[in-house]
């Protein structure tokens, strides 16, 4: 497999170990850590899902130069994590500002609901159009439903919502599903994507 270093952030709970997991199983070199010396090394540095999204910014809070780390290092972020770089995040009826790389505010499905389980995309990127059938694990009650933004490079539609299930913009890729939860395809997904990062 590709020669890249992976630091997975250790958000002190939520998907890491699994996602480390995942990650050996195709191969790739892997460490949960966030040490900013470490983080700055990698290759990739991935942001998992975190049970709780303002949780997890405040843990990314702590890591000395976050900001500029954010536009240099290749990141991929997971669920949650993907959604600390909106320009607003909320958790249940908290709201606060984010890192702001898409200028998007999260908002709820439809009567509240819980997005919760197995779902197509939709590519707008040629390189992912040959997932248009597989499937993907999701669990999320908040999205971005702008998908006209060029950075939506794929979508899907949850009660007759479309919302942005993966998003490019510079060096970050954001994830709303876990392709760790994903099975085959999930695995397909990420030796794919970690493949040509830089032409998604």
């Amino acid at each position: 497999m590709l020669n890249n270093k992976i630091i997975i952030f250790d958000c002190k709970s939520g998907n890491g170990l699994y996602l480390q997991k995942f990650l050996l199983e195709i191969n790739f070199e892997v460490e949960i850590s966030n040490k900013t010396s470490l983080i700055r090394k990698s290759d990739f540095l991935f942001i998992p899902g975190n049970s709780n999204t303002l949780r997890l910014k405040e843990e990314l809070s702590k890591i000395k130069d976050f900001h500029k780390i954010i536009k240099d290092k290749k990141i991929i972020a997971i669920c949650s994590g993907m959604q600390i770089f909106y320009k607003e995040i909320q958790e249940d009826n908290n709201k606060q500002n984010s890192y702001g790389l898409l200028d998007r505010k999260l908002k709820s499905f439809y009567k509240k609901n819980y997005h919760i389980g197995w779902n197509k995309i939709i590519s707008k990127n040629k390189i992912l159009t040959q997932f248009k059938k597989s499937y993907f694990y999701f669990s999320h009650g908040f999205s971005n439903f702008d998908i006209k933004t060029k950075s939506c490079i794929a979508y899907s539609n949850f009660q007759s919502q479309n919302f942005c299930s993966i998003f490019k913009k510079n060096n970050i890729l954001g994830l709303q599903f876990h392709p760790e939860k994903s099975g085959e395809d999930g695995k397909k997904f990420m030796i794919e994507i970690l493949t040509n990062y830089d032409k998604l």
